[in-house]
């Protein structure tokens, strides 16, 4: 090869390295000259081409105490290449630091004698990958933080499985068990969930993505050996990756036992109220508001009024009975009066009555 191919050779190396999508740097061991800096690496970093000659710690100073003087002052030493992942760098510019991250090679370059007198690093900005990472990293940390400090009962499956990924105290102490469930299958932990048929409903939340409620759900546990039953509110969840494939359930729950055991109470003492109005001798009903909404009526009562239970239900009786002028009537009726002043006042949750037009019927 001649020396004018040398020359073009070298011309044509030289335009590839400045025209590469990666940052290239060549420096001397002397002063940290810059021999060479590409058209990307003086985009990244701000600057122009009038810091090749000049030292590279003059022109970014910054980068002493970052650690970069140190490994090119090693790789000039020993003459090993140095590989860097997702390195961090802060870099001056616009009159403020800015946080980059590159993946690079310090690579030496030899003399015939074996000396290094030069490095050549290549760089490869990473900054919005690893930008991203960090996100997701926060963001699961933040996730699972929520899991771990909330009062109520959290639990993340994975697979068709129902493998236990993440459970937090609250709902480890409902189960009766410890931390030695985590990447055990749920099944195989808490093997009556199967008998009483949330495993199957588990698996539906996972094949068809919607959700699962239930309200004062009985639920059978063993803690310590011992059957306990409780009552629940909960939901399945789905839970999908980013592109929306379904990889597992996320159990939330809260023990509503004593609320249930108290509408239970409730229930079987309304039943118990409807039992006695129905089969009273006396004429009764329950009245609702001031327009007098009837709530219930036992058969004296639609007797007196000389209606079915169907007619009070579409309410035909409102608009043919004046029940103003039939309560004067019905006090007639001895005890028909205090009845309907106690019911009005009485202290049955109004919620009870909204589950629908129940009226008592032969």
């Amino acid at each position: 090869m001649t020396v004018l191919d040398s020359k073009i050779h070298l011309q044509e190396l030289n335009n590839i390295f400045a025209q590469a999508p990666v940052t290239i740097r060549i420096i001397r061991a002397e002063n940290y000259i810059v021999e060479f800096a590409n058209e990307y690496y003086l985009k990244i970093v701000g600057k122009s081409a009038d810091i090749i000659g000049k030292p590279l710690f003059e022109t970014f100073p910054e980068l002493i105490t970052q650690g970069i003087k140190s490994i090119i002052d090693t790789v000039f030493e020993t003459g090993i290449p140095y590989f860097g992942k997702d390195f961090p760098v802060d870099i001056f510019k616009n009159n403020a630091f800015e946080r980059y991250y590159f993946n690079f090679t310090y690579t030496p370059l030899k003399e015939t004698d074996g000396t290094t007198t030069k490095l050549m690093l290549v760089s490869t900005d990473v900054t919005e990958q690893v930008n991203y990472q960090l996100k997701s990293q926060e963001s699961k940390h933040l996730y699972q933080e929520l899991i771990y400090s909330s009062p109520s009962m959290m639990a993340v499956l994975k697979g068709e499985s129902m493998m236990i990924d993440i459970a937090n105290d609250a709902i480890l102490e409902s189960w009766g068990k410890g931390k030695d469930v985590f990447n055990k299958s749920l099944f195989e932990v808490l093997p009556e969930t199967i008998e009483q048929g949330f495993g199957e409903l588990l698996l539906n939340v996972f094949k068809t993505g919607v959700p699962f409620f239930a309200y004062e759900e009985a639920v059978e546990t063993v803690r310590n050996g011992k059957k306990e039953t409780g009552f629940y509110n909960f939901v399945y969840q789905p839970q999908r990756n980013v592109n929306g494939k379904i990889e597992g359930v996320a159990v939330i729950a809260s023990e509503v036992t004593n609320q249930a055991l108290l509408h239970q109470q409730i229930e079987e003492s309304e039943q118990r109220f409807r039992h006695l109005l129905k089969n009273a001798p006396l004429a009764i009903c329950v009245l609702r508001g001031a327009k007098f909404v009837v709530e219930l009526a036992n058969p004296k009562m639609l007797e007196l009024w000389g209606k079915n239970a169907e007619q009070v239900r579409l309410n035909i009786y409102t608009s043919n009975l004046n029940i103003r002028l039939y309560m004067k009537k019905m006090v007639q009726f001895r005890g028909l009066y205090l009845w309907l002043m106690m019911l009005r006042t009485s202290s049955i949750p109004e919620k009870r009555w909204k589950q629908g037009n129940n009226f008592i019927t032969n």
